[in-house]
């Protein structure tokens, strides 16, 4: 009977390991992130286009002729944009070159940042960007924090703000 009231202490059973699941997410949100922004630019190359590539049809307006790679600094670390090539057409992304700046934080805790309204189609996106400098480097570059699409309660239409939530 004695030995059946004994107990063992399961102590240090179950280890995790903090750093290593960290790494892990952070690598997880990295790819979501640079797989989000690639297939954005591949939408908006798309709509130039007029058709999906290696789509034959009357209306098609280009082509693509390939891609070339831009890093970009995200808040989830540094990814890597496909941009497409188009044969005829300049390609620009409907969020940067053509985004439209509706909100600026100048006093921001993290940096100057602001949010640029841009549209992939007709679909509104909102992008906030800011400035950061990169370690020896003196030349600031444009850093995109987060980028999302505007819906209810939190904004009326893609310009205005709604009500709090």
């Amino acid at each position: 009977m004695a030995d059946e009231d004994k107990t063992i202490p399961l102590s240090n059973v179950i280890t995790i390991d903090d750093e290593r699941i960290r790494g892990h997410l952070d690598r997880v949100v990295r790819g979501t992130v640079e797989e989000t922004l690639n297939a954005l630019l591949d939408a908006e190359a798309d709509r130039l286009c007029n058709a999906q590539r290696y789509e034959r049809t009357e209306a098609r307006r280009d082509t693509r002729a390939g891609h070339y790679e831009r890093g970009l600094q995200t808040k989830a670390g540094d990814v890597t944009l496909k941009v497409p090539k188009l044969r005829r057409q300049t390609f620009e992304t409907a969020i940067i070159e053509h985004g439209e700046l509706l909100e600026e934080y100048p006093d921001d805790p993290r940096g100057e940042s602001c949010l640029v309204l841009g549209f992939v189609g007709s679909r509104p996106l909102h992008a906030v960007l800011g400035w950061a400098t990169m370690k020896g480097e003196t030349q600031r570059m444009l850093r995109l924090i987060t980028v999302y699409t505007p819906t209810a309660p939190k904004w009326t239409d893609p310009r205005t703000r709604g009500g709090r939530s």
